[in-house]
């Protein structure tokens, strides 16, 4: 008798895919099946937020460009309603105000498109495997009515992020070696593209090597 993908795909739970384009939309589907979760997909911001409080999925992967509600304003809902879930963002836009505003509303990760299956399934991988839970702190502030205080400090911790925003700002545009150091899963990606975007070599590409492979 044959085996139920869903079935299986279920042993985890289930991650909820925000994305317009059908075609990047199976290949996720494709890569979270791969990872052992079931994908559920939902083509704009507002269907995937009501597809969110549904569903309570263990992650969600975001696309930032959607029609209506945009992925920027489904995020903030996100992290209003459930600050414990991870989101991933995929984005064919590598805006550097984007990616600054989507890691302090709470993503743990800021994919560039075109991305990898590998570089995704990775990514997943990481995420599920050490699941990033908010701050007390955060949760007290939110209660309180401290939102932005909260979203900051669920990922950053507010002013670190001011002082690395700072940082990246007197390296960027010189030809010094920069040396990223830290656990997997901590954002280095994340800050290498901010450098590159910041440099007079932001309109050259972004080369990202796995030594490790």
């Amino acid at each position: 008798m044959g085996m139920n993908m869903n079935a299986v795909a279920t042993q985890h739970g289930s991650i909820l895919i925000v994305e317009d384009d059908p075609g990047t939309q199976a290949d996720l589907a494709k890569i979270v099946h791969g990872v052992g979760y079931l994908p559920v997909c939902a083509e704009s911001g507002e269907s995937g937020l009501s597809s969110f409080m549904t569903l309570h999925p263990a992650l969600v992967l975001l696309d930032m460009r959607l029609p209506g509600m945009d992925g920027l304003s489904v995020l903030r809902e996100i992290r209003r309603r459930a600050p414990e879930t991870m989101v991933i963002v995929v984005s064919g836009h590598a805006d550097v105000g984007v990616v600054v505003k989507a890691m302090k509303l709470g993503a743990i990760d800021f994919l560039i498109k075109p991305v990898a299956p590998e570089d995704i399934a990775l990514a997943l991988s990481t995420a599920l495997e050490r699941p990033i839970q908010p701050t007390a702190a955060a949760l007290q502030d939110r209660q309180s009515g401290g939102e932005e205080e909260a979203q900051d400090a669920v990922w950053t911790g507010g002013r670190f992020f001011a002082r690395l925003q700072e940082t990246i700002g007197q390296i960027a545009d010189t030809n010094a070696t920069v040396l990223l150091q830290g656990e997997s899963g901590v954002g280095k990606g994340i800050v290498a593209r901010l450098i590159h975007d910041r440099s007079s070599r932001r309109d050259r590409p972004f080369i990202k090597v796995n030594c490790a492979a």
